[in-house]
């Protein structure tokens, strides 16, 4: 799949990672990645700049599907979407309305993190007494309603604190500031960790600065699309981005057909 985006600097590259498939319900890929609940690719995607509000034809986003849908974990995909910057009003659906109207411990849970300000965000400490903190990124885990404070996660050194909304400011995690890295080498998924931010964006700068766009690469990444279509048994017009129509077939000359899937 990652083949098939092409080259970052290619004019056709924005399409394709937000591409949506038209006959699945306007389902992007950032949303199958949350019916999987696979947040390893789902975290490529966004670091290749995917839009993490992306909607589907019900006008439902990667995070609205993962808490009303239940498509993917909230541990996983949804806080991962809200520490991207994911909306958390202004749906057709009001899913705090709906996480608080379940009266379940995790619902309630959910919905009071969702309705403060900062609950489920990576934020920047600042103000702090401490200087060490002020100026490094954390995780917001859970909001204290009783005294208005945040149990935070610090995002370098694994710290647990407990802060007040003055000593917080909203940082999402961006294309060139993700907080930590996430490729595939040699068809394995790694995941990079970094001692400070300043050292990931040091190398993301790294890889992204030697992003040329190469003629080859491109009908390299043409011919990947091709095969792709063919493996979920879609054709070019499925997909809301431009394709190259072609052929795959597997060892029995049969053409792979995507298996059957109820979709929301």
């Amino acid at each position: 799949m990652i083949r098939w985006f092409g080259d970052r600097k290619s004019p056709q590259f924005k399409d394709r990672i937000n591409a949506q498939i038209f006959s699945c319900g306007n389902m992007a890929l950032l949303h199958i990645c949350g019916e999987e609940n696979n947040t390893n690719i789902a975290s490529i995607l966004l670091q290749l700049g995917a839009d993490v509000d992306i909607k589907d034809s019900q006008a439902a986003t990667f995070l609205v599907r993962t808490l009303a849908y239940g498509q993917g974990d909230f541990e996983t995909c949804g806080k991962l979407a809200l520490e991207w910057g994911a909306a958390t009003t202004g749906h057709p659906i009001d899913v705090i309305k709906i996480l608080a109207g379940t009266e379940s411990a995790d619902g309630i849970f959910q919905a009071t993190l969702l309705k403060s300000e900062y609950g489920g965000r990576r934020c920047e400490v600042m103000g702090h007494e401490r200087p060490d903190l002020n100026g490094n990124t954390c995780v917001v885990n859970e909001y204290l309603p009783e005294t208005d404070e945040y149990k935070v996660v610090m995002e370098h050194t694994r710290e647990k604190l407990v802060l007040g909304p003055n000593n917080l400011k909203r940082r999402d995690r961006t294309r060139q500031d993700p907080g930590y890295y996430i490729e595939v080498k040699a068809n394995r998924i790694i995941r990079r960790e970094f001692d400070s931010n300043e050292e990931c964006q040091a190398y993301v700068a790294s890889i992204t600065g030697s992003d040329e766009v190469d003629d080859a690469a491109c009908a390299k990444a043409d011919q990947a699309a091709a095969e792709l279509l063919s493996e979920l048994g879609l054709d070019g017009d499925d997909l809301g981005a431009k394709v190259v129509k072609g052929k795959s077939t597997t060892k029995s000359g049969k053409k792979k057909k995507r298996g059957k899937k109820n979709r929301k």
